[in-house]
């Protein structure tokens, strides 16, 4: 596929942002799990949440322009997995508006159910765009994308793995955990899954933007 330079001009930065933004929430939740002390103080944890919101948009935006200059030329499969993958990014932006309105106390919302069910339901709908993207994306030229597709694929079963504990546990002991919880319960389980899944979604958007820039 032949790429034009308006689809050169979106989508690389959108990758790019897409990296920067993974990796800020990436680094911001782990200093978060090991060091919670750092929150107590109300203003960086604001400026925090701010900022992981911003990251996630720029995660929503990449997939926006994947959808729209990428995935229409691709196929129906496609095309659809990319749609259905947009949504799934704006929800889980929702989730960092939610912390917004917390942390300024403007609204607090007491049921966990929006934490609980939107990050699980996006990691089935990970998976579902990563193995739709590697089975349907013919390789050319751009050999490394359906590999990178696959690769992110198995990162999206380990992240349904854990978000099914979590699902799980608030409904066999009634408690609601955080998805990084099980780190500091479980570090040399758990830490190396969640550095996969990180590895493997950042991998993803680094092999999108190297691949536009050799065109």
């Amino acid at each position: 596929m032949n790429l034009s330079n308006l689809h050169k001009e979106r989508l690389g930065p959108a990758a790019i942002g897409a990296i920067t933004g993974a990796s800020y929430i990436f680094f911001s939740r782990t200093i978060g799990t090991f060091k919670p002390d750092i929150f107590i103080n109300i203003i960086f944890t604001r400026v925090n949440t701010v900022l992981s919101f911003i990251a996630a948009v720029a995660i929503l935006y990449f997939y926006t322009i994947f959808y729209s200059e990428f995935a229409k030329e691709e196929g129906k499969a496609v095309r659809e997995a990319s749609f259905i993958m947009l949504i799934s990014s704006f929800f889980v932006s929702l989730l960092f508006i939610k912390g917004i309105l917390m942390v300024f106390d403007i609204y607090n919302f007491l049921s966990p159910a929006f934490n609980l069910f939107i990050p699980f339901l996006s990691s089935l709908i990970s998976f579902y765009f990563f193995i739709t993207l590697y089975k349907k994306v013919s390789c050319g030229e751009r050999s490394l994308l359906p590999q990178a597709a696959l690769l992110a694929s198995f990162g999206s079963i380990l992240a349904i793995f854990i978000r099914a504990m979590v699902v799980y546990n608030y409904f066999a002991e009634k408690k609601f955990e955080w998805f990084w919880r099980y780190t500091q319960e479980s570090p040399l389980i758990f830490i190396p899954i969640v550095v996969f899944i990180f590895f493997t979604g950042v991998y993803f958007f680094f092999i999108c933007y190297k691949e536009l820039k050799a065109k």
